[in-house]
């Protein structure tokens, strides 16, 4: 322990000795941390965004579906005892009957096809956690559609869909129906096609007759992960059986997150070719340091340093400089993380990737992660560094002192 104090203390002595005796030196160390940093905080920042951005996207996923959801593969069935029977899980806590369908919406001769979820609204709030509040002669729909549509609260719309009955089925049944609330689901697609109304208005208009539905969505209890989501979506496929489908919340998006993890890997990878860059400044660093302080280094060997304690000393004052880059990279991510938050071209641009803001998102992890590797790349250079500087006998720096 007091070996290891006694190492510190020396290497800050000679990084004091050797680097603020002129003002060359001193910038040269300055321009290393703030690169190191800068590098590092271009990494962190890359992650964090991503991070947020999958983070964001599973989120709202989650509140517009459930965690699971149930299709019909075909078509519309009566939700019975037997059903109600499987779906009696220790882990499920709320279930809602769907009637999804599509449609179009149509106002002043501006029609956009929706998404149509005929829903029972206390049950579906309980499963999804929005909060809709429609009377049965009212509509929800998304905030991207309403302003599409060019239409707020208190306004009128007409809905068009298929009839379900076969003996009509070439004639669309149209419904002029009131906004009575505007939702926003923090995804982009969701909120530019879905429309909420009362499952047995959308029944009615369907002519499906009460008690018919084709989907289901489902919550588990709070707090359960994603293996465990999983594990009752495959409990569920083997009691409902091959007449639906059963998927978790992320599934409708799954190759993208995977295609995400794979491009954070391979960022992550690239990347790494700019902290490289960075750390050839501590090459050059210590080239400077071996041929313009030669003097200075002669001397501390001279006055009985040895080889095994020059090189921790060394060591220890590259880390050093690491350390120093580090807490500076933290700081670049703080002003980081508030500059997206605060300018207001961000929020134009988080329109297009879906988000309601960008933001970064980082865990321990991925700070110990990028620090770590930079560590690495640093302690190879400053190994390299004393290869070179063994090369140089005491000879070699006694004449150099007395020439």
């Amino acid at each position: 322990m007091a070996c290891g104090k006694s190492i510190v203390i020396a290497s800050l002595k000679l990084l004091c000795h050797l680097v603020f005796v002129d003002k060359s030196s001193v910038r040269f160390v300055v321009g290393i941390v703030i690169g190191l940093a800068f590098s590092m905080t271009t990494i962190l920042g890359t992650i964090g965004i991503m991070d947020a951005f999958v983070f964001t996207l599973r989120s709202a996923l989650k509140d517009s579906s459930g965690d699971i959801m149930v299709q019909s593969r075909y078509g519309f069935f009566h939700f019975d005892r037997n059903i109600e029977k499987k779906l009696e899980n220790p882990s499920i806590t709320h279930y809602s009957k769907v009637i999804k369908s599509q449609g179009f919406a149509i106002n002043e001769g501006n029609s956009k096809g929706v998404l149509i979820f005929g829903i029972d609204m206390k049950p579906f709030n309980q499963v999804t956690g929005q909060n809709i509040k429609i009377s049965k002669d009212e509509l929800a729909l998304g905030f991207e559609l309403s302003k599409r549509m060019e239409v707020k609260v208190g306004d009128y719309i007409v809905l068009g869909l298929a009839s379900g009955n076969s003996e009509m089925k070439d004639l669309p049944q149209l419904k002029r129906i009131k906004v009575g609330q505007i939702v926003k689901h923090a995804i982009f697609q969701k909120d530019s096609r879905m429309l909420y109304i009362d499952n047995e208005v959308l029944s009615d208009m369907m002519k499906l007759g009460r008690g018919k539905y084709n989907s289901m969505v489902i919550r588990v209890s709070k707090g359960d992960a994603s293996e465990k989501i999983d594990e009752i979506v495959q409990t569920l496929r083997g009691d409902l059986g091959y007449d639906f489908m059963v998927r978790p919340y992320w599934q409708e998006f799954g190759s993208f997150f995977k295609a995400i993890k794979a491009e954070k890997i391979m960022i992550g990878l690239i990347l790494q070719l700019i902290v490289v860059i960075s750390v050839i400044n501590v090459l050059a660093f210590i080239i400077f340091l071996n041929e313009k302080r030669s003097r200075e280094i002669f001397l501390f060997k001279a006055l009985g340093m040895g080889q095994r304690k020059f090189a921790s000393v060394w060591l220890c004052m590259v880390t050093m400089l690491w350390g120093a880059s580090c807490l500076v990279s933290l700081g670049m991510v703080f002003l980081l993380k508030h500059f997206l938050n605060n300018f207001t071209y961000f929020e134009q641009l988080s329109a297009i990737y879906n988000l309601g803001s960008l933001s970064l998102l980082l865990s321990f992890s991925d700070y110990s992660l990028v620090f770590i590797s930079a560590l690495i790349w640093i302690l190879l250079i400053a190994w390299w560094g004393l290869f070179r500087m063994k090369r140089k006998s005491l000879l070699e720096g006694l004449r150099k002192e007395f020439a």
